[in-house]
């Protein structure tokens, strides 16, 4: 039986990420080990997974580090979980191809349009379920109650929850407001995520729905896995897109 290893980076506390690679990999007529990895030493993924990698930042200095890591351990296939690595595994993915290693990630135009909140609703917005966006506060209603995200950002950082328009311009200073993206504030008590995986042809394979029950720092700590039937329509109409 032929061998190889699959790396889940970001790891955290994603604990039934690594028991769905567990229970996929199995169904494969092959030796195969999931490997955690994190930057963060102390996290709960550590026990679950086959090994765990303490590993460096995913930034360009550290990738003849990470590469020869990935060969040494015969590492195959690489997961990356969050979307703050996404722009460094797209943009390395073809030199990983080369060496004969798969990163289930989309191509750097993509995930750049997707890093960019505002681009993101450009390049959506003619699909009515697209949350309107913009980057200029006059765009809304003085007595709406809003949302304010770094435009950049990701894990939640510099988040502004459930203010107005008049807190906003007192709280941020206008160089500040201008790298921002504003949305109508929805309140509510879920907050789910969708891991989508699609096909090189742009088939849609699996769509894995979580509602996040406990998030720290903007990462998921607790997740239930639902099911995602009801959101396929939808991915399959942004994925077209994008």
């Amino acid at each position: 039986m032929e061998s190889f290893n699959v790396l889940l980076t970001c790891s955290s506390n994603k604990t039934q990420l690594i028991e769905w690679a567990k229970r996929s990999v199995s169904k494969l007529d092959y030796k195969i080990n999931v490997y955690a990895g994190d930057t963060n030493l102390n996290v709960q993924s550590k026990y679950l997974s086959d090994k765990f990698w303490h590993m460096p930042k995913c930034v360009k200095k550290n990738y003849p580090k990470i590469l020869r890591f990935c060969k040494k351990q015969n590492i195959k296939i690489i997961i990356p979980s969050s979307d703050k690595e996404l722009l460094f595994w797209s943009n390395f993915k073809q030199d990983l191809k080369k060496n004969k290693i798969y990163v289930m990630v989309s191509n750097y135009e993509t995930v750049n349009s997707c890093h960019d909140k505002l681009r993101f609703f450009k390049k959506l917005k003619k699909f009515n379920f697209v949350s309107f966006t913009s980057n200029n506060l006059n765009d809304f209603k003085s007595n709406q109650t809003l949302i304010g995200k770094d435009r950049y950002g990701s894990g939640s950082k510099k988040i502004i929850i459930g203010k107005k328009e008049k807190f906003i311009k007192e709280y941020l200073s206008k160089k500040k407001i201008e790298n921002y993206i504003f949305q109508k504030y929805i309140n509510s008590k879920n907050e789910i995520s969708l891991d989508c995986y699609f096909s090189k042809k742009n088939k849609l394979l699996k769509v894995l729905a979580r509602n996040r029950s406990l998030i720290i720092n903007g990462e998921s700590a607790i997740t239930t896995v639902i099911d995602g039937n009801k959101f396929i329509n939808k991915i399959n109409l942004v994925g077209s897109k994008l």
